[in-house]
């Protein structure tokens, strides 16, 4: 049920960007509200994985093969990205 919620929520910051609703000033300062609520996301989900021993215990012995895994899948996103934004022209600083 959490996923129609977010959902509705990106729909809902998707059509406000859409029809112009966000102002400049509002413009510029969305890009460090993201990172700031990504940073703290990542502190929240490290505290979770670091709270739970049986989380800890399979993280050891999955070992280095999944932690390559997970290396080469983060930066193979992010060239992706980079990708389709050179091809789309970069991004819109509006």
């Amino acid at each position: 049920m959490m996923i129609v919620l977010y959902m509705a929520l990106l729909l809902v910051g998707a059509w406000l960007s859409y029809r112009n609703r966000i102002n400049e000033v509002w413009y510029k300062r969305l890009e460090p509200i993201q990172m700031w609520c990504l940073y703290f996301l990542l502190v929240v989900m490290g505290m979770r994985i670091g709270s739970d021993r049986e989380i800890l215990s399979a993280f050891f012995q999955i070992g280095l093969h999944a932690s390559v895994f997970a290396v080469f899948s983060v930066a193979g996103s992010v060239l992706v990205v980079y990708g389709m934004l050179r091809m789309v022209g970069g991004r819109d600083d509006r």
